[in-house]
C-alpha cells in the first residue's frame, strides 16, 4: 500500500491487517534538507503504536507498547534524497524484533519490544503527521501534531507472509477439528 502526504488516516482495521501476525516493512522515500522535521509515520495512539520521526537532523522510532515507552535514535539523515526501511519480525506471538535502515546501512535495531496486537494499535495509519491520540506524548507536547515540513515523497506498507503462530492459518485446522465432534 503506497501512501502519499495528506493521505487520510488509513482505517484501524485495514491497518491493522498490514502488520498483524506477519513480517512486515515500511519504506519511505524523502528529498531532506537540513532543518525540516516531522513525522514520518505513524500507527497508533496512547495506548500502543509506532511512529518514525526526523527530529534535528536525527531519524527517531518510537515504540509505544501499551504505555511503555521506547525511543530508539537512529543516527543523522544526510541531505538529499533518501530512503529509510523499518522492518518487523516477529520472533514469536508476543514480541517485535525492529530493524531500521537508510539507503541501504543498518542504523538501528532492538530486539523483544512488544507485539502491538487485538486493540492496538487503535488508531489507523498517518503519513507525514501523526493526528488525534499521538503515539509519543513528549513529542505531542512540545509540537503536537508534528507534520512533517519536508519533501516526504511516499510511504510504501509492504506486508509479509503470515506467521506460523498467526491465527487465522489455524481456521481450516479447527473447522476440521471441530467436525469430529459433530
Amino acid at each position: 500500500m503506497v501512501l502519499y502526504p495528506g493521505t487520510p488516516t488509513v482505517e484501524r482495521w485495514k491497518s491493522q491487517q498490514l502488520i498483524s501476525f506477519r513480517n512486515w516493512s515500511v519504506e519511505v522515500e524523502l528529498d531532506y534538507k537540513h532543518g525540516e522535521q516531522g513525522t514520518l509515520f505513524a500507527h497508533g495512539d496512547q495506548g500502543g503504536g509506532y511512529a518514525l520521526y526526523v527530529l534535528d537532523g536525527d531519524l527517531l522510532f518510537s515504540h509505544n507498547g501499551y504505555g511503555e515507552m521506547t525511543n530508539i535514535g537512529c543516527g543523522e539523515i544526510p541531505e538529499g534524497r533518501n530512503k529509510i526501511v523499518f522492518t518487523v519480525t516477529p520472533p514469536d506471538f508476543l514480541h517485535w524484533d525492529v530493524d531500521i535502515s537508510l539507503n541501504g546501512t543498518a542504523m538501528a535495531s532492538r530486539k523483544g519490544l512488544l507485539a502491538l496486537l487485538a486493540m492496538a494499535p487503535f488508531q489507523g495509519i498517518d503519513v507525514g503527521i501523526d493526528r488525534k491520540s499521538p503515539v509519543n506524548w513528549e513529542i505531542y507536547e512540545k509540537y503536537r501534531n508534528f507534520p512533517y515540513t519536508g519533501m516526504l515523497e511516499a510511504v510504501r506498507y509492504l506486508p509479509g507472509d503470515l506467521t506460523d503462530f498467526a491465527g487465522s492459518k489455524w481456521i481450516d485446522f479447527l473447522k476440521e477439528e471441530g467436525k469430529r465432534f459433530e
